[in-house]
């Protein structure tokens, strides 16, 4: 090649680069002024393209914007928000697209060497004018991540080391960022996304993890403590990473260089002041709670922490919450060890037994008086140690054996499992008078919750059973009321019969449930006690009510077919006693789910209750009301209700749909729905009742009616026809009640249920799409089974086909994104049910909704705003897949084409031709090859 050529040759590269700048900085605008999807998608192929090249360096794609983007900050020609988004497609690009290029097999397109990458990122943050934090944190991310991937056979800790010169820096700015780098590969080594490869992975895991101690070498200065320790919290949840031994085991350096630590110091001094910083309480709390084994350096950490909170009455709530959380926190870790390998007389256990009783003292302190706001932390924490301590002196129970088990090996497990739990047993047996003052102590607080209190708990266990390892919760009574369940499953089994025998008789006499619910025999005597209803009896307060539908949810598996009927019984009686006598529409509603979870049968005495109930002046709470209807719906005959009750229009559809006996019944339904939310689960059900009522009623009239008449003269086909004129007019008076509507045209035969689909959803579309009303996570509500089935296989075919190619071509810029991702869910079930349903569809039509919805697919999955999101990756991945489960079945209208336009994609054409589903979804999940508009 001459000068000339090569010359000629590098003016190509520069202008190659150049009009690549300009593209990207035109994207950039573009992202951050609308979100603009497209743009986001080009820069997302522009760093994965970057990638698959045999040479990363500063010149690539990614790292060329960065730099001219860092420049255009320092000139005050670009904003903050900008240069966080270079910075984050920076980061993509170094710990997604250059890992994922790394995996490949090696070939031309591999990258080879990362190191001048890596240093352009570290003198990027190295630059004179500092960078916005966001930006740096991106930046140290990607020094992180190539640092593990480097291809020279060094360990990732030399190589880090390089950095400065062969030597940990112990001040200055350069001691922040080997702080900052270090964190970043705990966080990268900790990321499954990050492909790093298992074996790599691993070892540079633990590399990192035996070379912990040397973040200790870094000293103390002024405004660097929060950095240090939020290092060192991390760095003591990194060593118990991916590995059986502990984290004194890990890295002993890390325990014997940490007691003489400046940060270790620092932390004492803050907690000494009485207002420590949180940073400063957890590094303390951390390094308490991994401490295991007792040896002189964690005894010096225990003594220290231990003296430094204890020397002194707090002087304030705050105070004593940093005191509490750090007994809880030695507590948690190594309360069994201390107990059972120290002598009383040894200054450990003296302070962890002087640290138990100032626990249970700021416990009692609720007995004395209410905690208020400033003090409810406290009780919280010292809860949080309570549940601690439970799990830690718990029994663990004995795994079956399985087929597959090799019996010696399970021999040794079992062995090992005994051995423990006679271990846990004799701590318990130590603690046994400071479990039993936490559980009396708790038992008191616990009969005098309010209603408040007890509707807490009764909220929190209805809505989800307790977690067994869940030991922090936002509500005290819950608290309160798990920390002293778990304390009495724990005693039980080595409590003494008579003692526990009299307690109960006390319990039983106040018949508190709250008191009994953690156990089925209790819980099942203090429901079913006689009560005398002329006294103030406890289960006839209100409040005690509330936590039926949890205990009965609990334990009804536990109970005999007697003791079930028993239980129906009282509670019938109860429920009663709240309806007519002490009027208590909420406790009410508690016993009747109570007796429903029972499947208690539809008895003259419960139906009167419920009557009662449901009749009863609520005001606005009309929800209570609802739910005893809901109920009484279940056991009432059909006919059965009077013409003339008096109540809400919610209560009476609810009632009537559930007892139709004529069609005037089902006029005043309609009428009634009218009125009704739309979107309420009431309102539905009511519409399916009717709709099934009404098919029943025609088919039976039809076919006992067949053989006497013509069917022309049938009043049954009369009414039909009258039901379906009035459902046109309550479609059409009632636009947004479409997901009533679809279900009362459930009742119609296809023609004139199509016709009512078809009408009603165009104006619902039209009008919450132009309003922004529309819930698209809820589209299965509004394109169901039945309405998207039912239109395909009818003559409005097309209109369903043109509703969804509105749909799709709605802006993204009115969705979220994960409205974006039910959008095309919706498009795409709608667009399957046509390709199996309708044999008069335009397939041209149908294939452009294809091409449509592939090419939102593509810009949905390479969204750059949805490679922002971290922690809500995973969640969304079944969205994900379902999403490729339908486009994969909707590839199949390729086929029904018999000819092919010249103009016609390529990828379009591979599809056609792919062997199976397998196929498909891989091409679909491929590197983008629709950028640009799709096929019209």
């Amino acid at each position: 090649m001459s000068v000339a050529d090569h010359t000629a040759s590098q003016d190509e590269v520069v202008t190659d680069r150049h009009a690549i700048i300009q593209r990207a900085w035109a994207a950039v605008n573009a992202f951050m002024a609308s979100g603009d999807v497209e743009a986001g998608a080009f820069l997302r192929e522009l760093a994965r393209a970057a990638a698959c090249s045999p040479s990363v360096t500063p010149l690539s794609s990614p790292a060329l914007i960065l730099t001219h983007a860092i420049c255009s900050f320092i000139q005050g020609k670009m904003t903050a928000g900008s240069l966080l988004l270079v910075s984050i497609l920076n980061r993509v690009f170094c710990l997604q697209d250059v890992p994922t290029a790394l995996a490949r097999p090696i070939n031309a397109d591999r990258p080879t060497d990362l190191s001048e990458l890596l240093h352009f990122y570290v003198g990027c943050l190295n630059t004179p004018q500092a960078l916005p934090d966001a930006v740096q944190t991106q930046l140290t991310l990607c020094v992180s991540s190539l640092l593990l991937l480097q291809i020279d056979k060094m360990n990732v800790i030399d190589t880090l080391l390089i950095l400065f010169d062969g030597t940990v820096p112990v001040s200055g700015p350069s001691a922040h960022f080997f702080l900052k780098f270090f964190a970043g590969l705990m966080t990268v080594l900790g990321d499954r996304r990050v492909l790093l490869g298992p074996v790599r992975r691993s070892s540079q895991r633990l590399c990192v993890q035996k070379n912990v101690h040397l973040i200790l070498n870094v000293q103390i200065e002024a405004g660097t403590f929060d950095v240090h320790a939020a290092t060192v919290i991390q760095a003591i949840s990194f060593l118990s990473d991916c590995t059986m031994q502990s984290p004194q085991e890990v890295d002993p350096h890390f325990w014997t260089q940490l007691p003489a630590s400046s940060l270790w110091e620092t932390a004492m001094q803050q907690l000494k002041s009485g207002a420590p910083t949180e940073v400063a309480l957890e590094v303390v709390c951390s390094a308490l709670r991994a401490i295991t084994q007792i040896d002189t350096f964690s005894q010096l950490l225990l003594t220290s922490a231990f003296s430094t909170v204890l020397e002194r009455e707090p002087a304030s709530p705050l105070e004593a919450v940093c005191m509490c959380r750090v007994i809880t926190s030695a507590m948690e870790s190594c309360i069994a060890t201390v107990v059972l390998e120290l002598t009383p007389e040894h200054e450990l256990y003296q302070k962890f037994a002087y640290g138990a009783r100032v626990l249970l003292d700021v416990l009692g302190q609720g007995i004395q008086k209410p905690w208020v706001s400033g003090t409810e932390e406290l009780a919280l924490v010292v809860c949080e140690g309570i549940h601690v301590l439970t799990q830690v002196l718990t029994p663990t129970v004995v795994p079956p054996m399985e087929d597959t088990d090799c019996p010696e090996d399970y021999a040794i497990v079992v062995d090992d499992i005994h051995r423990e739990n006679q271990r846990k047993c004799e701590s318990l047996t130590m603690l046994l008078e400071f479990i039993h003052g936490c559980r009396t102590t708790l038992l008191v607080l616990l009969e005098r919750f309010s209603t408040y209190d007890l509707k807490c708990v009764a909220d929190y266990l209805n809505k989800n059973e307790i977690d067994e390892f869940a030991v922090r919760f936002d509500e005290l009574p819950v608290s309160l009321f798990v920390a002293y369940e778990r304390l009495c499953k724990l005693l039980f089994p080595i409590t003494q019969c008579g003692t526990q025998h009299s307690e109960i008789e006390r319990l039983f006499s106040k018949a508190n449930i709250v008191l009994t619910a953690w156990n089925a025999e209790l819980a099942y005597r203090t429901l079913t006690l006689d009560l005398d209803y002329s006294a103030p009896h406890a289960l006839e307060r209100m409040s005690d009510a509330l936590l039926v539908p949890a205990v009965v949810r609990r334990f009804q598996c536990h109970w005999s077919n007697d003791e079930r009927a028993h239980l129906v019984s009282t509670l019938t009686e109860q429920l009663r006693n709240f309806t007519t006598v002490s009027i208590n529409l909420e406790s009410a509603v508690a016993v009747s789910e109570g007796l429903r979870l029972l499947g208690a049968p539809a008895e003259p005495r419960l139906v009167e209750a419920l009557w009662y109930g449901v009749q009863i002046n609520c005001g606005e709470a009309r929800t209570l009301r609802w739910s005893l209807a809901a109920h009484l719906r279940t056991l009432l005959p059909p006919g059965s209700l009077p013409c003339d009750i008096l109540v809400d229009d919610c209560t009476l559809a609810l009632l009537l749909s559930t007892t139709l006996s004529t069609m005037h019944d089902v006029w005043r339904v309609i009428d009634a729905l009218q009125r009704m939310e739309p979107d309420s689960e009431y309102s539905s059900q009511s519409a399916e009742n009717v709709a099934s009522w009404v098919r029943l009623y025609v088919e039976q009239a039809l076919s006992a009616n067949a053989m006497a008449k013509p069917l022309t003269n049938d009043p049954s086909i009369h009414e039909l026809e009258h039901y379906s004129c009035a459902v046109r007019r309550w479609c059409n008076a009632n636009p947004l009640h479409y997901r009533v509507t679809w279900r009362l045209a459930k009742a119609l035969n296809c023609a004139d249920a199509a016709d009512v689909l078809a009408e009603g959803l165009e104006v619902f579309i039209l009008e919450t799409v132009q309003k922004y009303q529309m819930e698209w996570c809820n589209e299965k509500e509004y394109f169901s089974v039945f309405v998207l089935e039912t239109l395909a296989s009818s003559q409005h075919a097309s209109r369903l086909l043109e509703i969804l190619l509105y749909i799709i071509h709605i802006p993204s810029t009115c969705f979220t994104n994960i409205d974006l991702t039910y959008r095309l869910r919706a498009v795409l079930r709608g667009g399957n049910a046509l390709l199996q349903k309708s044999c008069v569809i335009d397939n041209g039509r149908l294939m452009k909704l294809f091409c449509l919805s592939v090419h939102e697919y593509q810009l949905l999955q390479q969204n750059l705003v949805s490679a922002l999101v971290e922690a809500e990756v995973s969640d969304n991945e079944w969205l994900s897949q379902e999403l490729l489960e339908e486009l994969t079945r909707f590839s199949q209208v390729t086929l029904r084409a018999t000819h092919f336009p010249k103009e016609v994609p390529e990828w379009l054409l591979t599809i056609r031709n792919a062997v199976d589903e397998y196929e498909i979804k891989n091409l679909l999940k491929s590197r983008l090859t629709v950028l640009s508009k799709p096929m019209v």
